[in-house]
């Protein structure tokens, strides 16, 4: 479903400094993971669903989460 790879250089925060986030279709679900390096250099790895229902879904390998919520959202443009 897509890849983004983003880069964080907020330096007053703790936190991942850059990490990849991958969406995958896996029949009727989808799948999240995002794979980065945290403030301290150390490699990290978080996974879990990836419905975009906004129910909560469990995650594993994030520090600091246990559970994870999506939704979409629609922007509306005025002219």
């Amino acid at each position: 479903m897509g890849t983004w790879k983003l880069n964080e250089q907020v330096e007053s925060q703790p936190g991942p400094r850059e990490h990849t986030v991958v969406y995958e279709a896996c029949g009727r679900s989808r799948e999240g993971t995002v794979d980065g390096v945290d403030g301290d250099g150390n490699p990290t790895i978080a996974s879990g669903p990836a419905s975009f229902d906004g129910k909560f879904y469990p995650v594993t390998g994030d520090a600091t989460a246990d559970m994870r919520s999506y939704r979409k959202i629609t922007t509306i443009r005025w002219r």
